[in-house]
Parts: C-alpha cells; sequence; structure tokens
C-alpha cells in the first residue's frame, strides 16, 4: 500500500518478512515521492504451517504491550489465513499541574487480517485487511520559558486517529511473463483538540475534523530474457481530503483537496558480461490537483520524468563497484496553513549523483560497502513563516535551492557463530544556495535537522545455548534547528542494550532504551520538543 505522507502511515510493524531501504531517487520502481529514497515492508505470507507467536512487554512509564500473530491453510495448498493484532498504552512525560494528569499519553490498537489463495498454477491472488486506532494527548512540545516538561493547560487535549487498510494483490505467471497487478484503498479520520496557547488562558484552542481516502492501483508486466530484466507499468491514484473544524469555537472554513495522478515506469537491466551490467529506468507522472477553502478555489497540474541509469562493475568475485545519476520528483500542491495568496507551491526536483562500492570479505564475514553522493535541488520545498510568532505555524513554499552531498559507511563483521560486531558512519553537508524570505537571507546556511555527521556501532552475542545479549550507541552530530542557524541540538548518543534467553519456543528478554538518560531535546527560540527518557523493561514472546 503505498503511503507518501506522514500522517495516514501505519507504524505497527508485526509478523515482517524482511524491510528494504533504497537510498535515492527510485521513481522508476517504487513510484511518485520516492526522489530521497523508499521504504519497502514486505509482510510475511501465510502458507501451509500453522504457526503463531504472542509477545507482551513491559516497561517505564507504565508501557503496557500485548500482541499475537497466527497462520495456517485453511484448504491446504489452496487457501491460507493470516491474524495479527496489537494493545499499547504509555504514559506521556508532560504534567499539566492546572487540570492533573499528563499531557501527552497514548494508547492505541491495531488488527490485521490476510487471506492468500492459490486455485491454479501460477496464479497468487493475496488480500490484507488493517485497522489502526491510536489516541494521543495534546501537542507534545511546550514553550521554552516553561517550567520543565509542565504546561498548565486549561483543556484536555487529544488526538485521535483511525486509518483502515485494504490491499489485493494477484499475479500470475503466463510462461516467461509475470503480470502482476494490486488495488488500494486507505482512510484516515483524525480529531483533534490542541491548546496552542500552551498555557490556562483561553487564547488558542484549535480543534480539528479530518478525513483522508486514497484508492490506487498498478499494473506490471515483468520477465527475463537472458542477461535481460525488464518490467514496464501503470499506476494511477485518487486522493481527497475534508479539514474541517474550529478555533476558539468559532468555525473555520471547510478545506477540500482532491488529486488524481497517473504515472507510466519502465525498468530493465542487462548483463553486458561476466563483470559489468547496466541499468537503466524512466517514469512519467502527471498529477491534476484541486484546493477549495471557503472563497478560494485553486487548481494546479503538475509532470515529471524521472529516469535513471546505472551500471555495476565487479573488480573481484566479492568487490562491486557502482556508479548513477537518478531525477527525483516531488509534487507541488497547496497547504492550508500558507496565509492568503500563499496556499500554492510548485513541484520539487534533484538530481542525484552516487558512486560506491560494496564488499564482503573474509568468506562473507565482513561486508563492507562505501557510498558518495550528491544532490542538485531545485525549486526546494522548506517551511516558511509569515512572522515570528510562535502561534503562526510554518507553511510549505519553494524558497530555495540546495546541494546535499556526503558518503555513507557500513561494516558488518562476524566474527564467530555466535559474535557479530556493526557500525556504520554518515557525513553529509547540506545547504541553501539561494533561500530568502521576509525576514532574511539564508543562503549558505544549513538545511534545518539535518546533522553534518552520525553513526552508529554496536555488537550482539547469540549462543547455542540460548544466551542473547546485545548493545548498540547511535550518535548524532550538531544539528541546526531553525533556517537562521541561531538555534541548535548538542551532539548526543544514545545507548541500547538487551540481555535474554531464546529457545524453540519462547525468548525473554531484559531491555534498555537511552541506556545513560541522554537529554537531546529540541529547543528552539519560543518552543521545545522533549527527548524520550530512559525506558526499562522485559519483553517475553511465545511461539507455537
Amino acid at each position: 500500500i503505498p503511503v507518501s505522507k506522514f500522517f495516514g502511515f501505519d507504524e505497527v510493524l508485526m509478523n515482517i518478512e524482511r524491510i528494504e531501504v533504497l537510498k535515492g531517487p527510485q521513481g522508476s520502481l517504487y513510484g511518485k515521492d520516492t526522489e530521497a529514497g523508499a521504504i519497502n515492508i514486505i509482510t510475511r505470507q501465510p502458507g501451509n504451517d500453522f504457526e503463531g507467536k504472542v509477545n507482551m512487554q513491559l516497561g517505564s512509564d507504565n508501557k503496557r504491550e500485548y500482541a499475537f500473530n497466527a497462520a495456517g491453510p485453511i484448504i491446504a495448498d489452496k487457501l491460507f489465513i493470516g491474524l495479527s493484532g496489537r494493545h499499547y498504552e504509555k504514559d506521556g512525560q508532560i504534567a499539566n499541574p492546572y487540570l492533573g494528569g499528563r499531557f501527552d499519553d497514548r494508547s492505541d490498537n491495531y488488527g490485521r487480517l490476510q487471506l492468500r489463495a492459490t486455485p491454479i498454477d501460477n496464479l497468487e491472488i493475496s488480500l490484507m485487511s488493517s485497522f489502526f486506532k491510536y489516541g494521543n494527548g495534546d501537542v507534545a512540545f511546550n514553550l521554552s520559558s516553561a517550567t520543565k516538561k509542565e504546561v498548565p493547560s486549561d483543556i484536555h487535549g487529544y488526538d485521535n486517529s483511525e486509518i483502515l487498510s485494504h490491499a489485493l494483490q494477484v499475479k500470475y505467471n503466463i510462461g516467461r511473463y509475470q503480470l502482476e497487478g494490486f488495488v488500494t484503498q486507505r482512510e484516515y479520520k483524525e480529531d483533534s483538540l490542541a491548546d496552542l496557547d500552551l498555557s490556562s488562558a483561553t487564547l488558542y484552542h484549535n480543534y480539528v475534523d479530518s478525513s483522508l481516502k486514497k484508492r490506487s492501483g498498478e499494473l506490471r508486466l515483468s520477465s527475463v530474457f537472458g542477461k535481460l530484466n525488464w518490467l514496464v507499468g501503470i499506476y494511477g491514484d485518487d486522493e481527497k481530503d475534508l479539514i474541517t473544524g474550529t478555533t476558539n469555537n468559532i468555525k473555520i472554513d471547510d478545506t477540500n483537496r482532491d488529486d488524481t495522478s497517473i504515472g507510466l515506469f519502465a525498468h530493465a537491466s542487462y548483463e553486458l558480461n561476466d563483470r559489468l551490467s547496466l541499468t537503466a529506468g524512466i517514469r512519467y507522472d502527471k498529477e491534476d490537483k484541486t484546493y477549495k477553502e471557503g472563497s478560494v478555489d485553486l487548481a494546479d497540474s503538475f509532470s515529471a520524468f524521472s529516469p535513471k541509469v546505472a551500471v555495476d562493475y565487479k573488480l573481484f568475485q566479492n568487490t562491486m563497484i557502482y556508479a548513477s545519476v537518478a531525477r527525483g520528483y516531488r509534487s507541488g500542491g497547496f497547504d492550508i496553513l500558507a496565509p492568503a495568496g500563499k496556499k500554492a507551491y510548485d513541484k520539487e526536483t534533484l538530481i542525484n549523483y552516487e558512486i560506491g562500492t560494496k564488499n564482503s570479505f573474509l568468506d562473507n564475514t565482513l561486508l563492507l560497502n562505501l557510498a558518495l553522493y550528491y544532490m542538485d535541488i531545485s525549486d526546494m520545498q522548506v517551511r516558511s513563516s509569515r512572522s515570528n510568532n510562535p502561534m503562526d505555524r510554518p507553511y510549505i513554499t519553494n524558497a530555495a535551492t540546495a546541494t546535499s552531498q556526503g558518503l555513507e559507511l557500513e561494516m558488518r563483521y562476524k566474527i564467530s557463530r555466535s559474535l557479530e560486531v556493526f557500525g556504520g558512519f554518515a557525513f553529509n553537508h547540506t545547504e541553501f544556495d539561494k533561500y530568502s524570505d521576509f525576514a532574511g537571507d539564508y543562503s549558505g546556511n544549513t538545511n534545518p535537522y539535518a546533522p553534518e555527521y552520525s553513526g552508529n556501532i554496536g555488537a550482539q552475542y547469540r549462543a547455542s545455548n540460548g544466551l542473547f545479549a546485545r548493545c548498540d550507541l547511535t550518535g548524532y552530530g550538531k544539528t541546526y534547528l531553525d533556517k537562521t542557524n541561531t538555534y541548535e541540538r548538542d551532539p548526543y548518543a544514545l545507548v541500547n542494550a538487551k540481555i535474554g534467553y531464546e529457545s524453540d519456543s519462547f525468548d525473554i528478554y531484559l531491555y534498555a532504551d537511552n541506556l545513560l538518560d541522554e537529554e537531546y531535546d529540541s529547543r528552539e527560540e519560543y518552543v521545545v520538543y522533549y527527548s524520550q527518557p530512559l525506558e526499562i523493561g522485559v519483553k517475553l514472546s511465545y511461539r507455537f
């Protein structure tokens, strides 16, 4: 199910087969709005074996999580079913001294049904439906000048959301060809009340009732002809948004958005010889968008070609070097938070250049990868403000061109059958080449929330007698929090640790997240977003 917006994302990861992280523009394979990359989450499909798992997790701040999944055949070799569910609760960390209670408690429930059928040879039909309902408290930030982790709000705010998803996928093999298609529908509803003045005064209470419905479909034809792998396809979607609400009990104009898009794509790779292979892809997207809010009635269309060319060369049996050039695209649109006359923003495009090497040594026990990249970004979509008032929430506009360059290094070494170590390092420098607004010129400044360096290192021990231990450290360099580069978050590192016992049927772990209780609050001129404190807990799993 394609998800390209932060809201409507189903964050519950259960019964996962694998997760693929793809960096750089991925338009020819994974669709629009993948200019920086894509995360492909593949769920395990039910089969002929009856299997299941029950999980329980208890942790700090009254955290409670209970989950299960079960799968097996209804009709052997023909029809299979899978069921999953989860309940999660955790107390918030921001107190409300005015009304009592916590500002940001959380509770959610999730359920998923999977059906898979193989009625005849070469035909596979999969159906998935899921429901996700979660409730959060009020906004999880505070005024910078306020008492730490206290918001004396005069209301009990909330943010309640529901996501209902359906997907149907059909795969049919016709000789050397595979025909694959899917249709999806995703409905998102949100009901929220927020005290945006962050005080006991009735200055800025905001109520929002919003809904989103998105339908999408895709058809692909692929095949392998000797050394040539290729696919072609067509994609389309339609998305409708409705946002209603009040500010201080005064009705605000309803907002209606309607987006439709169509995409055509092709992708192919060819082995020129035993060492050299060439990959090429292209995608064309066209989107039509409308926006209605009171007397405002806007419409616009956006289109783009997103090509990609890559070459791989095997220097040795276990050493490969590569180079690629790809164009990425992010559609334009309309922002409800923008002031009158500035609702519309244009599309963003980038060209990404990348070279790298992937290696395995010592009988594949040591993996070592290195990548260097350079991005040239045009019409960059950024968040701007109409004033320095913290109540004026930022909106999207095209105000900048930018460049981003850096390197990424990753390593994994299996020292023995039981012990492995891993690590990674990333350097990134992203700056505005040209960007100014009412308040000043930010050309040459570093992009907000883009640390110049980050890294991780860790070790994992899994013994044949069932003992398990893992510890990892993740660190981030100095991070600017605003476009002026005035406010910054200092470098910090997080340590997570887990020890336990694993058997064929059950596991038990004791864990600590943010073991050193590191504080890494994001503190800006007017507001502060608090970091997550030390969490200690226990995890139990039983398989059947």
